[in-house]
């Protein structure tokens, strides 16, 4: 029985059907199929792992791990949510068609805010449920409460990024709040990832002092079983009284959030981009001088499209983010820089891969660029050193630590990472299809199979880089999936008519 036109649960089937069209493609029987089978792995995975364990043994895990564990899982799905709530207020660029409507705008928005806790809670889900059935099945049929507990976890982050994106809103503005509403998603993300991995960074001294504070009654206030830090984990865990104080705030921040959205769009203050158009070259008054240098030019002119990109920011961003703890292992302790030096070229590789991605398929006049008198293969080679420039400056410092390292290979480490960052760019360019920058944001990722192909490009490399400093012959084989990936790039291009 289908629902019933401009009903909640008709607009809710309509946003997963969207959702469902972006990541499956045209190809959706192929991926439904790959997605059970894989699912049925895992299940298959769980009953086996789990097949030992009863009552006791669940007991026996530490509040603590589990704990730190749930939040993790929370925080991720937050920076998830961040990215969702500013794509559903101003990237979907249909507002004015879907308010135009004869439909509640509170209708809209809980549809949106229920599909973007579905997207959220898509992960988390299908790697973590198939270990609560087998908990279930071995005898812990209290971790069933994963499936309200986790459905209720994604329904507030969803609320708390709508709210967040909705104040910044308020305080900044619209046009600045898309920015900063992907940033603070990115920034949330990264510090938790970061935070879980700062003990191993901590000198031995201060784990030493960390361990003994937590052994100590007032640590044991904050981490033992009791502590307030678990409630999540205990919900998650089949708690009454945790797992009911989680879902009341859930509908109680989704009933907000959804609330606040609709009287933001009652007031206009998500008409974001009519007011102030933004500004180019010809708008400042000033008179645009262009040098004798192509090259500088276009480079330059890649860079400031970059600098006013929220995706850019994000592509920029993150690696830069998760390239921190491994300087900081780099530069502590000389055993940290054997995982440093292959992390890094695969990083960077990824970094030169989004901001090529931008350089080539964001172009607003590719048929002008090609009744320029210059080569094309010019302004191929000059978009792909913008992205590959930005690259390198980061991964430089990482070259410098390897040539302090004893027993370092600095040259080896900087032939992976030009090697990386070039071909990531390369991909990238060999599979772009330019079209005007605004309508990236339909897509904020590029093509599902160069995407894998950059990846598998960047991580050969990595792979690579560390056979050469392991000696091991299984760097050869990287070489080789490094090397080949702009070419399997270059012929995997559909052919246009």
């Amino acid at each position: 029985m289908s629902a019933r036109p401009a009903s909640l649960g008709f607009l809710v089937a309509f946003e997963a059907r969207l959702a469902w069209r972006r990541v499956a493609g045209d190809r959706r029987r192929i991926a439904i199929a790959a997605l059970v089978l894989f699912w049925l792995g895992l299940h298959a995975a769980a009953f086996q792992g789990l097949a030992g364990l009863r009552t006791e043994a669940f007991a026996r895990v530490p509040m603590a791990v589990f704990g730190a564990t749930t939040l993790f899982f929370a925080f991720a799905m937050l920076a998830t949510a961040f990215g969702l709530a500013a794509h559903g207020l101003f990237e979907r660029r249909d507002l004015d068609l879907v308010f135009a409507a004869p439909v509640p705008s509170r209708t809209v928005w809980a549809a949106r805010t229920i599909a973007a806790a579905a997207a959220v809670a898509a992960f988390p889900a299908y790697f973590g449920l198939p270990f609560a059935h087998a908990a279930a099945w071995h005898g812990e049929p209290r971790m069933l409460a994963a499936y309200p507990a986790v459905a209720a976890l994604a329904i507030l982050s969803s609320a708390l990024a709508l709210l967040a994106t909705l104040a910044l809103v308020r305080l900044a503005g619209a046009r600045r709040a898309r920015v900063l509403a992907q940033v603070l998603g990115a920034i949330v993300g990264a510090a938790v990832f970061l935070a879980f991995q700062a003990h191993a960074f901590l000198p031995e001294s201060l784990r030493a002092a960390f361990g003994a504070w937590m052994a100590s009654p007032a640590g044991m206030s904050w981490v033992g079983d009791a502590s307030p830090l678990w409630v999540l984990a205990r919900a998650l865990g089949g708690e009454l009284l945790p797992l009911a104080g989680l879902v009341a705030t859930a509908a109680a921040a989704f009933a907000l959030a959804v609330r606040g959205a609709a009287r933001a769009q009652a007031m206009g203050a998500l008409e974001a981009f009519r007011a102030n158009p933004p500004r180019g070259a010809g708008g400042s008054g000033r008179p645009v001088r262009f040098g004798r240098s192509i090259a500088r030019a276009v480079v330059a002119k890649e860079w400031r499209l970059v600098a006013r990109d929220p995706r850019a920011i994000l592509h920029t961003l993150l690696p830069l983010l998760y390239l921190s703890p491994l300087l900081i292992a780099g530069l502590r302790r000389g055993e940290g820089a054997a995982l440093m030096a292959p992390s890094v070229v695969v990083l960077a590789g990824f970094l030169a891969g989004g901001l090529a991605w931008l350089a080539a398929s964001g172009e607003e006049a590719p048929d002008l660029l090609a009744g320029a008198p210059v080569r094309p293969s010019r302004l191929v080679g000059l978009k792909a050193a913008s992205a590959c420039l930005p690259a390198a400056a980061v991964a430089l410092p990482f070259i410098v630590l390897e040539a302090l390292r004893e027993g370092g290979m600095p040259f080896v480490f900087a032939a992976c990472l030009a090697g990386s960052i070039g071909s990531s760019a390369l991909v990238q360019i060999a599979g772009a299809e330019p079209g005007a920058r605004r309508d990236l944001a339909r897509a904020s990722q590029p093509g599902r199979w160069t995407s894998i192909i950059e990846h598998l490009g960047a991580a050969g490399w990595g792979f690579a880089c560390w056979g050469a400093l392991s000696g091991s012959a299984w760097g050869w084989a990287g070489l080789g999936i490094g090397l080949f990936s702009p070419l399997v790039a270059r012929l995997a291009r559909p052919s246009t008519a």
